[in-house]
């Protein structure tokens, strides 16, 4: 053996599942999900099939591992970069705003507000979507119960997918929001 060290077997499992996760978030991102085959995926990320098919049982698999994946990370973002503010409201609003920001940027709408709701089916996103928004808004809607908060919910992915169409002026659209999470949150 040279200078070099070995591998371990769990680093090549990580560095697969992460090459072909990197490999299906490009592709879903700029052609969608109906778009992306995994021909191109494969292509993209230099792998076989089969080794694809090891790590996930099919395309719709991969699909929800990569809006995990994308979700997961924004909401560390926003997390690591709302940690400081001691507000709670405007921890609130700050993370909202940091929100709309990350997911009108067309790859990650298309993954989380478009795609992602065809994938899992309405129902399950739905139920995804109103429990990090529950979550997101905390007791701060406890006068709306779960009610409030996936309304509110709604109507930031609804103005996310506005940002990332370029339909409106940005400001407006953030400033309307502002108001509506001022008047929620007191």
């Amino acid at each position: 053996m040279t200078g070099k060290s070995r591998r371990s077997n769990a680093e090549r499992v990580a560095e697969t599942r992460g090459a072909l996760l990197d490999a299906a978030a490009a592709l879903f991102g700029r052609l969608g999900y109906e778009g992306t085959s995994t021909t191109a995926i494969l292509e993209a990320s230099g792998l076989t099939r089969g080794a694809m098919y090891h790590h996930f049982a099919d395309k719709r698999d991969l699909f929800v591992a990569v809006a995990s994946r994308v979700e997961r990370a924004l909401i560390a973002d926003i997390e690591a970069t709302t940690a400081t503010v001691t507000d709670a409201r405007q921890r609130v609003r700050a993370g909202v705003m940091l929100y709309l920001d990350a997911v009108s940027r067309p790859d990650r709408a298309r993954i989380l507000l478009r795609d992602a709701p065809a994938v899992l089916g309405p129902a399950r996103w739905r139920e995804l979507a109103d429990a990090a928004w529950t979550r997101q808004f905390g007791g701060k809607a406890s006068q709306g119960g779960t009610v409030l908060p996936m309304l509110l919910g709604a109507a930031i992915d609804r103005a996310a997918l506005a940002l990332a169409d370029g339909v409106s002026d940005p400001a407006a659209i953030k400033a309307a929001v502002g108001l509506l999470l001022d008047r929620m949150l007191g």
